[in-house]
């Protein structure tokens, strides 16, 4: 694998007096509602309170990596930016190639999502240990990782003789995982990495919109997925829309996830296409969560009006875990639909699990596990605060 970056990047990575964090984690340059937002929190994060500069690692030929370099510097607020390229790969012109030599030790976070499972979890462990020798980095951690179990063990023996010197897992499963299976390192619960900029975005809402969610609930919110990984079975996803378009007179609000055309993600609008005539809605609003997420500036304060455009909803029903997360802590009941043990995970993490039929005679707001986890997690960063003071980067 080859890194690279601009001169100027080069050259400031090259300074002794330079300090800096490299940003590693779900977001690799694929425009995922969720995997935006939780680089733009852990950037803010480090640019507000850790003081270090943040420098964010995409991958070359991602839909939104090398390509999208001068937007990508307006939508994560960043001006260092780091390309991971296949060895054979040419270097852009203008650019440079970084490596362990020329690069001062600096500090490796991380961040969260779902990417250690057993899906694709061994190709970015190993992106991530190439990441961490390639540069040179002595001081490494994670945070806000969801873990399956057999990916724990593997996770401990690529990593038991240079370990991170904190863990930190999104759910509690994953943190039996860590502890049972790495006992050797430093396991904590840190919650989710996009936490601050979702509580964030929920406080950024009229109390106007907050009188009328009571009486003027008229609407579906829907999320779908049925990429690979989320084993959605089509005929699974039919039966529930269909029961709910005759049972309940709600409009349709679709929430797409992926701003992404390259065609690799099945997110709603490619779903609902690919259903033709057995999606029972003929009319329907589209709301770009993805395209939100990027027009997201933290450091701006500013914040779309999500709360507005999803004040009439009366339930969410979805695909995604964090679109299930923002609903819920906007105060809409929210049913994450599971077809396998990943997203099994994810559900019982939220604290939303609880059968499809029984959600629908009763659609009840489920947030007090989330509540909980984001006490755990403000704990959890105060630690984390100490911990990067004593750190030499």
């Amino acid at each position: 694998m080859k890194i690279f970056t601009t001169k100027e990047t080069a050259r400031l990575l090259g300074e002794a007096t330079t300090k800096a964090v490299y940003l590693y984690g779900s977001n690799m340059g694929y425009a995922n509602f969720g995997d935006i937002l939780q680089l733009k929190n852990e950037v803010y994060y480090h640019q507000h309170q850790t003081k270090l500069i943040p420098v964010i690692t995409l991958r070359f030929d991602a839909p939104y990596g090398f390509a999208r370099h001068t937007e990508n510097k307006h939508w994560y607020s960043v001006e260092n930016i780091c390309y991971l390229a296949k060895d054979n790969a040419s270097v852009p012109r203008g650019w440079v190639e970084l490596k362990k030599n020329i690069v001062m030790p600096q500090l490796l976070h991380v961040y969260g999502g779902g990417f250690l499972n057993s899906f694709w979890g061994e190709e970015m462990l190993e992106e991530i240990i190439s990441v961490r020798d390639i540069l040179g980095v002595k001081n490494y951690f994670f945070s806000g990782q969801q873990v399956s179990e057999g990916m724990s063990k593997t996770i401990y023996k690529r990593l038991k003789k240079n370990p991170p010197f904190t863990f930190g897992v999104r759910d509690k499963e994953s943190l039996k995982f860590m502890q049972g299976n790495a006992k050797d390192f430093n396991v904590e619960f840190s919650f989710d990495d996009i936490t601050e900029l979702f509580q964030e975005w929920v406080r950024h809402k009229p109390s106007t919109v907050v009188k009328m969610r009571s009486s003027l609930r008229k609407t579906v919110l829907f999320h779908f997925n049925t990429t690979g990984y989320v084993n959605s079975s089509a005929e699974s996803l039919q039966d529930k829309l269909r029961y709910i378009s005759a049972n309940t007179p709600l409009q349709c609000v679709l929430l797409q996830a992926y701003n992404d055309g390259s065609g690799e993600a099945k997110d709603t609008l490619q779903t609902v296409i690919a259903m033709e005539n057995n999606f029972p809605y003929t009319s329907y609003k589209v709301i770009n969560l993805a395209q939100l997420a990027l027009e997201i500036k933290p450091v701006a304060g500013h914040y779309p009006n999500l709360a507005a455009l999803l004040s009439g909803a009366k339930m969410a029903i979805t695909s995604s875990y964090h679109t299930a997360m923002i609903a819920t802590l906007l105060g809409i009941p929210s049913y994450l639909m599971v077809e396998n043990e990943y997203y099994q995970q994810k559900q019982r993490a939220l604290g939303l699990e609880i059968d499809f039929n029984k959600f629908m005679s009763q659609p009840i707001l489920q947030s007090n596990k989330i509540v909980t986890q984001i006490e755990e997690r403000q704990l959890w960063l105060k630690l984390l605060d100490k911990k990067l003071r004593s750190l030499d980067v």
